[in-house]
């Protein structure tokens, strides 16, 4: 089967040769079209089926990905407890050392955390930011009415719509 660029390049060929017949059509023509409109179908149907699985992988590694990062915090909960629990009795024995065969456990003073209640702060601890932000909205508004925006300008595009034909 026949590229979509190739199957472009037969159907320019072809809508050449009908302007330089004057735009006779042939029964040759006509199975030439016929072919090349069978093959196109077939290919959108083809790309199609691609697609939908690529949807389906794309979901199905994305659920993955979820159960993969519960699972992962699922065990960090569970190592923080463990090492809280361990340095729980460690300071409830006294004692800022645990050997084992493999591993020791020491409990050490660590830096101070800072802990805050922003409510209760007092505010000559507060820093005020100013932030400039484009109003995107009325820009684009504007825009759409023909106004112009200095430094800001609308874009075209095309987009492919995939849907089911009927």
């Amino acid at each position: 089967m026949s590229t979509l660029f190739e199957l472009s390049q037969e159907a320019n060929r072809l809508e050449e040769l009908l302007l330089e017949s004057g735009g006779e059509l042939t029964p040759e023509f006509e199975t030439w079209l016929e072919q090349i409109n069978t093959q196109l179908e077939q290919k959108a149907d083809s790309y199609a089926h691609v697609l939908d699985k690529l949807e389906a992988n794309i979901a199905l590694l994305r659920q993955n990905a979820r159960q993969y990062t519960d699972a992962a915090r699922s065990l960090e909960n569970a190592q923080t407890r463990i090492k809280d629990r361990i340095k729980d009795a460690l300071e409830a024995m006294g004692k800022s050392r645990l050997s084992g065969n493999r591993k020791t456990f020491t409990v050490s003073n660590s830096a101070p955390r800072l802990v805050l209640n922003e409510a209760e702060l007092d505010q000559s601890y507060v820093i005020v930011q100013t932030q400039y932000l484009p109003d995107k909205e009325r820009i684009k508004a504007d825009l759409k009415e023909g106004k112009e925006v200095q430094g800001a300008r609308l874009e075209g595009g095309k987009a492919l719509r995939v849907t089911v034909s009927k």
